[in-house]
């Protein structure tokens, strides 16, 4: 027995590999080999197809002398002000950690937006800023004749519409993480506070914004991730415009790469925006990884004794007042109530306008009030949005754009979880050499903007004969979705008891059998989680299906993007409401009915790094 020691070892080891295949497999090719593609082309003069032309820097220089890039880079900046959303999103997390009744409705409300697709979150403002029957008609139409709010159309303040709409959806999304943050304060933090009589403002401004640095780091992260990938929010608000005023550095990505087919100026773009997010993730990294060590050094005192006293770190999951809500109404609870109240009003108004848009007729929103209730509820727009809208010269409505969706969705959530499980499994149970490299790279991934792999992506999948079908979108969700996903359970496997392991081990379990019956049973909050996450984030995609896909492949998202700006006939705002409501049915409805375990699993430490 002992001689078949270390040959099963080996055996269940090179097990291990083969299952972290997709990973290792999607660590060198797609985010170290296309993102080195991308970046060897930019400093060649490609035009379609591309090629090593090799110009040097010139592709560079004339990106830095463009008028158009050089307004990206300052929208990017002034766009960058949704750091307001980590501010927003703190206040919020502050409101909700004072025991409160309602709290899961809150949040629930809160959180809403973010189950939305920039796509619908687009269309929606675009709607309520129109100029002829939105807020300006509304001033109008109460005596203030003179005032003009068109933002969309005024250079100067159509950034500003783009910030407004990025915040609505962006802080429900910190709110939790910094929820999560806030919860895992010490307790004897709040009893020190209650004992020594400081307020409660005082507590939070100097001492709990100290303690959560960490959880501020990671927000601003990914926040500052995500606005360097912003191109659908722009798309669906500004129609591109006006003129060159709300141009980012993705959008001109995209124009460049598959409007001009001038591939070497836009690999240049997407190689900056690329350097961009190295600026931000790297530091971070660094951070971390000196707090890791600074913790374990202070753990090696504690154990041997060097350190005065032990502190609690008991996180305290039920808010700084461990107590029950209260029952009588302060005139702080009052403040508290009003301002989730506020809050919570301003979230769901633009789900209240598309609803309402979507059951009145058109007379009636002509001469109406986009805020005020229907007067005579009608389905049509919902029945000709479904089946006969138009997208250019095809009348089929979003049924087939459904359709795509679901053939989308259902194989790419199913396949990415299952990679994505056993990967974490092995990371946490079979490590192998090198496994950390990998993870690490994928980690990393996770942060590179699109734009620079989409073009590499364009020619492997036309090597492998699925570009512009739905099964080649599967495969790039799978590809795409695997980082996050990963973490999730990598989390979630190393939180678990090493003995439940070994104990597998010792009652003769394999690789397979240990993960199937006892790791797997065990996951079922984080596999809630990543399902959510999957579903959500594949049904609200863009970009990858206006690329990927052909048009009788397209999702729902790009189906609801063309009724909209389709220019043909006269434009019905109902049938265009009613449009974004079926889009954003499915995440919706999700988000309704499982938001609170998507929360808790966060809370949890889901996401933790």
């Amino acid at each position: 027995m002992a001689r078949s020691g270390p040959p099963l070892r080996r055996f269940l080891n090179w097990q291990a590999k083969f299952a972290a295949t997709p990973m290792i497999l999607t660590a060198l090719v797609v985010f170290i080999g296309c993102s080195l593609w991308t970046v060897v082309h930019s400093f060649t003069n490609s035009r379609l197809p591309p090629r090593l032309d090799f110009v040097g820097l010139a592709q560079y220089e004339r990106l830095w002398s463009t008028p158009r890039w050089l307004v990206s880079i300052e929208n990017l900046a002034m766009y960058g002000v949704c750091a307001l959303t980590l501010v927003i999103g703190f206040l919020l997390a502050v409101l909700l950690d004072q025991k409160i009744r309602f709290e899961d409705g809150f949040r629930t409300i809160i959180l809403f937006p973010y189950a939305l697709s920039f796509i619908v979150t687009g269309v929606v403002c675009q709607w309520i800023l129109n100029p002829d029957f939105g807020l300006q008609h509304i001033v109008r139409s109460a005596g203030f004749s003179g005032f003009s709010f068109d933002p969309l159309n005024d250079p100067s303040l159509v950034i500003l519409a783009l910030l407004a709409a990025g915040i609505w959806q962006g802080a429900g999304l910190t709110k939790v993480i910094v929820l999560a943050g806030l919860r895992g304060i010490d307790e004897d933090v709040w009893k020190a506070r209650r004992v020594d009589g400081i307020p409660a403002w005082k507590t939070y401004l100097f001492i709990v914004l100290q303690m959560m640095k960490p959880v501020f780091a990671t927000c601003i992260v990914l926040i500052s991730a995500r606005i360097i990938k912003l191109y659908d929010l722009v798309v669906a608000l500004t129609r591109r415009g006006p003129g060159i005023a709300s141009e980012v550095p993705a959008k001109y990505v995209y124009d460049y790469m598959f409007g001009n087919q001038n591939l070497g100026q836009g690999f240049a773009a997407s190689t900056m925006m690329l350097a961009a997010v190295l600026a931000i993730i790297i530091p971070f990294a660094l951070f971390r990884l000196g707090r890791k060590r600074h913790v374990g050094r202070r753990l090696l005192r504690c154990r041997s004794g060097r350190t005065p006293q032990h502190r609690s770190a008991r996180p305290l999951l039920d808010g700084p007042a461990s107590l029950a809500p209260a029952r009588r109404l302060s005139g702080k609870r009052i403040m508290i109530y009003g301002g989730l109240l506020v809050f919570s009003a301003y979230y769901l108004l633009p789900l209240w306008v598309m609803v309402m848009t979507s059951l009145k007729g058109m007379p009636e929103i002509r001469i109406g009030n986009i805020f005020a209730p229907a007067v005579e509820i009608t389905f049509e727009p919902w029945v000709k949005a479904w089946s006969s809208a138009c997208t250019g010269l095809n009348c089929g409505g979003l049924s087939r754009g459904f359709w795509n969706s679901v053939a989308i969705v259902v194989p790419a959530t199913i396949l990415s979880i299952a990679v994505a499980a056993v990967n974490g499994y092995a990371l946490v149970n079979w490590r192998f050499k090198g496994s950390e490299v990998f993870f690490t790279i994928l980690i990393f991934g996770a942060f590179i903007p699109y734009q620079v792999m989409i073009c590499p992506i364009v020619i492997i999948l036309r090597e492998i004969r699925l570009m512009g079908s739905v099964w080649g979108l599967v495969l790039v969700h799978v590809v795409f979705g695997m980082p996050i996903i990963t973490l999730l359970f990598r989390n979630c496997f190393s939180s678990l008891p090493p003995e439940l392991f070994k104990a597998a081990r010792v009652d003769g379990g394999g690789f397979w059998g240990i993960f199937l019956r006892v790791l797997v049973p065990m996951s079922l909050p984080i596999l809630t989680v990543a399902v959510i996450l999957q579903v959500t984030g594949i049904w609200n995609d863009f970009l990858f299906g206006v690329i990927y896909t052909r048009p009788e492949s397209h999702p729902m998202t790009v189906q609801l993007n063309n009724i909209v700006n389709s220019v043909q006939g006269v434009r019905e705002y109902n049938v265009n409401m009613a449009a974004t409501l079926l889009t954003g049915l499915v995440p919706l409805t999700i988000y309704f009915l499982s938001g609170k375990l998507f929360v808790r699993g966060i809370a949890a430490g889901a996401v933790k790094g």
